[in-house]
């Protein structure tokens, strides 16, 4: 039998084999291999798989703030009142001050006597909608009873017969009429 090179695993046998031929008695010895020589082979070989160590990841950076962006202080410094004053009540007491010299600075009075008539004015407008919505909605709900729109409008017309023959026929009476009229107009708008 032959010699058989050194395969990974195999301890290197340092006595030779016996020979059947006498070429074979001649072959030289065979020769250990250095220890980092069969480190070498043994990862190499396709039965034994390194193992990659894994890396540790990168902590991330913080982000630098821009110059202009304003930045939140963690820590607020609030300077202590004069000695005369931190005796009076703090800050609460500091807070009403500036709060009424600012109300005693805005004249409130002076500016609801001007606001008073445009105020007025879009209150009316606003009460004019409202009662303008609620008459609409009051007169679809008769209109979808039976035969009560036609009985309204019969009382319209007997009522406006009879108020026309007997104030509007006779001139005292239809003056009267009219100077009524125009006093609750008056009255209404405020006018003398």
């Amino acid at each position: 039998m032959a010699e058989t090179p050194l395969t990974p695993g195999t301890p290197a046998d340092p006595s030779p084999a016996p020979a059947e031929t006498p070429a074979a008695a001649e072959a030289p010895p065979a020769v250990e291999a250095p220890a980092a020589a069969i480190e070498a082979l043994e990862v190499a070989s396709p039965s034994v798989v390194p193992v990659p160590e894994p890396e540790p990841e990168p902590e991330p950076e913080p982000e630098p703030v821009a110059a202009g962006e304003p930045a939140i202080a963690a820590i607020l410094d609030v300077p202590p009142l004069p000695a005369g004053e931190a005796a009076e009540g703090g800050e609460f007491d500091l807070l009403l001050g500036k709060l009424r010299a600012w109300l005693d600075d805005a004249d409130l009075g002076g500016q609801w006597q001007k606001l008073r008539g445009p105020l007025k004015g879009f209150a009316l407008l606003v009460l004019a909608i409202l009662a303008l919505r609620l008459y609409a909605r009051l007169v679809g709900t008769l209109d979808s009873i039976p035969l009560l729109s036609g009985l309204l409008e019969l009382t319209g017309l007997i009522y406006l017969l009879w108020f026309s023959s007997t104030r509007l026929v006779r001139t005292r009476e239809r003056e009267q009429v009219f100077a009524d009229w125009k006093r609750r107009w008056q009255a209404f708008s405020g006018r003398d």
